[in-house]
């Protein structure tokens, strides 16, 4: 996902193609990577979407907390960005 801005999302979904991918997996994770907001209720649009893992609901109650505790802060001074994939290893 870390190259979806480079070769957007049909760049993507043709690596993602490459390594063994269904259409359905490559969808869902397309979708995760668009989600975006700057308080906690991304943490809801992620799970609304129907892809589960422990790793993902433990990520996203963190990501939760931490925009939760940011709140305060001017409205455009923090987004979370699930395009951004560091550390996946």
């Amino acid at each position: 996902m870390d190259k979806l801005e480079k070769l957007g999302p049909e760049g993507v979904a043709i690596l993602s193609g490459e390594v063994g991918l269904s259409a359905r997996t490559v969808d869902s994770c397309l979708a995760l990577a668009r989600t975006r907001g700057t308080s906690s209720a991304v943490v809801d649009d992620s799970t609304g979407l129907g892809v589960t893992s422990d790793l993902l609901a433990e990520g996203l109650g963190e990501l939760g907390c931490v925009l939760d505790s940011l709140g305060n802060l001017p409205a455009d001074g923090v987004a979370a960005d699930l395009t951004i994939a560091r550390g996946l290893d």
